[in-house]
């Protein structure tokens, strides 16, 4: 049996939120996935589920660039991997993403 690997997806939007998350445990049922809306429920449920190994996060939440957020994550786990995907097509967020430790 696969041991379940944690993912928190950050994302405002539910519908794309939950359909991301359902389109790749379909792909990889060893996938666990725990969810959070905005900047303050990521940090809580980060801190609620020690056992997370990658962040996915939306890179504009509810207004709020997700860029603030990565240092906060990386503050709570050092070592959490992220990925981000965004619509924005620039390379100040692609560098600043970097910068940041995705």
């Amino acid at each position: 049996m696969q041991s379940q690997l944690k993912i928190l997806f950050v994302d405002d939007h539910v519908g794309l939120r939950d359909g991301m998350t359902q389109m790749l445990k379909n792909k990889d049922s060893s996938f666990d996935f725990v969810c959070a809306s905005d900047y303050e429920s990521a940090l809580e449920t980060l801190k609620e589920n020690r056992g997370i190994k990658i962040v996915i996060l939306d890179l504009n939440l509810d207004g709020r660039s997700g860029l603030e957020l990565i240092p906060e994550l990386k503050k709570l786990s050092p070592d959490i991997a992220i990925l981000i995907y965004t619509m924005f097509n620039d390379v100040i967020h692609v560098e600043n993403s970097l910068l940041n430790g995705v």
